[in-house]
């Protein structure tokens, strides 16, 4: 199944196509995006000593290949959702695929005369529509999103707004089913079920709950048939939580290298235009005080007047400071744009919205300067906002991080003050 997906104020709307529109639709250009199935991919959480996330990045490969049964090098992968835990180590979500299996889903979808920007991981997508579709009653409730096809049931396993895991099993493995989807601890509260998927007819659903004892609560998605599609789709054009793309690395489409080449130009250009605007600065500055000292040398007193700005009765060296003052006030002036213009806050700022991106944060406000700095926002949870603090605690005063009481959509309102925001 595809669908044609089109963001209208700020929410995607979906519309099915059959197998000769997708042709021509991507011969027109139309970007298309495709997922990897839980049987292609898998997700890992990892977990390092470290406080430090950019610590924990650099050894988080190594601890994801001791997870695994086969070579890491033979893996595309990616971390997401990483962050702080409240025992003072770093997590991290690992999204990854076989390098084989990639490769055979790009040949399967270039045989359609299709080239996918991205390629999603299955089991994060069904998570975070559920997410949106079937928004979660409680931050402690037991959830599993259940896509079932003919033969197949993928099942992913989370609480809340986290993703906890997700596997791939044989729909009439009802023992494998309860093992995998019981209460992390006994006597733990029973878990809501969200069905879904081109098989989730209310016969063989209504088959299969009681088949398993009826673990829970229950719900079908609408449209159950399109529920995968529909994710991808929305994945792909509104950001949010657990987002990835397996196709990196050596892989990525050409379109994204040409965007990331030219966003690496892009910053690299304001740096040099940043810097040069520095150098100029001061070249005009310097001229000019050169200027106005040789015109105090020739006590020309009207020049003088005229480059102080105001009639100068002194004389000599008493002149030049005037002078030499007016000159300061000007650049004074001046100091605020330069400052606006410096690299640094463009760094910041782009780290700032990527970490909120990958975090389902959502900002309200950002204002960066050199003497104050204030972020507001909402976040999923109460300590998923503290991902923002490393990026903020690089240089000066560490931030002070305020958090209010959950809104009617359980996220956590938080304000970040550093500097003069107090």
């Amino acid at each position: 199944m595809a669908v044609r997906a089109e963001r209208v104020r700020g929410r995607v709307v979906c519309s099915p196509v059959d197998a000769g529109a997708i042709e021509r639709l991507a011969a027109e250009g139309l970007p298309t995006v495709g997922v990897m199935s839980e049987r292609e991919s898998f997700t890992r959480w990892v977990e390092a000593p470290y406080a430090s996330t950019s610590k924990a990045r650099k050894v988080f490969p190594t601890l994801l290949d001791i997870q695994l049964p086969f070579a890491l090098d033979d893996c595309v992968h990616t971390f997401i959702d990483v962050g702080r835990t409240p025992e003072g180590s770093s997590r991290g979500l690992a999204a990854a695929a076989r390098r084989t299996h990639v490769n055979d889903k790009l040949a399967a979808f270039e045989t359609r005369g299709l080239d996918p920007a991205v390629l999603d991981q299955a089991g994060l997508a069904l998570w975070t529509q559920a997410l949106r579709e079937c928004p979660p009653t409680g931050l402690s409730t037991p959830r599993v999103v259940a896509w079932l096809d003919e033969s197949h049931l993928t099942l992913v396993k989370g609480q809340g707004t986290v993703f906890v895991s997700a596997h791939t099993v044989r729909a009439d493995d009802t023992d494998r089913i309860r093992h995998l989807t019981g209460p992390g601890e006994e006597g733990g509260a029973p878990s809501m079920w969200i069905w879904s998927g081109p098989a989730a007819t209310p016969e063989r659903v209504d088959a299969l709950w009681l088949a398993l004892g009826e673990p829970g609560t229950r719900q079908t998605a609408d449209d159950p048939a399109s529920f995968l599609v529909r994710a991808i789709a929305t994945r792909a054009l509104l950001p949010g939580p657990y987002r990835s793309n397996l196709r990196r690395d050596d892989l990525t489409h050409a379109d994204l290298k040409r965007r990331d080449r030219r966003r690496g130009i892009l910053a690299l250009s304001l740096a040099l235009g940043a810097a040069l605007l520095l150098v100029a600065a001061d070249g005009v500055a310097l001229w000019t005080l050169q200027t106005r000292t040789r015109s105090v040398t020739q006590s020309v007193s009207g020049e003088i007047d005229v480059l102080a700005g105001y009639h100068v009765t002194a004389r000599g060296r008493d002149a030049l400071r005037a002078v030499q003052d007016s000159v300061q006030e000007r650049r004074d002036r001046m100091a605020p744009f330069v400052t606006a213009m410096e690299p640094s806050l463009i760094t910041t700022l782009v780290s700032l919205m990527e970490t909120a991106a990958s975090n389902g944060l959502y900002l309200d406000t950002v204002l960066l300067s050199p003497e104050r700095t204030e972020v507001r926002g909402t976040s999923p949870d109460w300590t998923r906002c503290e991902v923002i603090l490393p990026l903020l605690s690089e240089s000066g005063l560490p931030p002070e991080l305020k958090r209010g009481d959950a809104l009617a959509s359980e996220r956590i309102p938080f304000t970040i003050l550093k500097g003069g925001a107090r």
